[in-house]
């Protein structure tokens, strides 16, 4: 793979970070981990999946791009694809990036409305918290 991936809870949701460039070379093998993660993560938000006393999944996925210096529009099929299958299976998907450059793609191309942004993880899984509107 391109680009690095790693996967942990955070309040909830599922957090994937991501360091390397979000592009056509990445954007294969990316597909695959990211659907294996929502996958994952629907499997263990099923209702009597979770075991007595475990912490409750009720969030959705973080893609933590803070790492991520390029992203080009393979990989914004990438988190798009990622959105539809988490949408699917019933829950949300955040960005966390700090890059005013991507933020801006995403609000130019209409998808802070499907992909809100968020400038800190802390923001992104805070339980209750509402959407960011991407003008972050």
């Amino acid at each position: 793979m391109h680009i690095q991936l790693d996967a942990g809870d955070l309040h909830g949701w599922r957090v994937v970070r991501l360091v390397g460039d979000l592009d056509v070379f990445a954007a294969p093998d990316l597909t695959t981990a990211l659907t294996d993660e929502v996958d994952d993560w629907a499997a263990r938000r099923t209702p009597g999946a979770d075991a007595p006393g475990a912490a409750a999944l009720d969030g959705g996925l973080v893609v933590d791009l803070q790492q991520v210096p390029f992203v080009d529009s393979s990989g914004l099929g990438v988190l798009l694809g990622a959105y539809r299958r988490a949408q699917a299976a019933g829950f949300p998907v955040r960005v966390v990036s700090t890059s005013e450059e991507l933020t801006t793609t995403l609000m130019m191309m209409g998808l802070t409305s499907v992909l809100p942004v968020h400038p800190d993880l802390d923001s992104a899984t805070a339980p209750g918290a509402p959407p960011d509107d991407g003008a972050s």
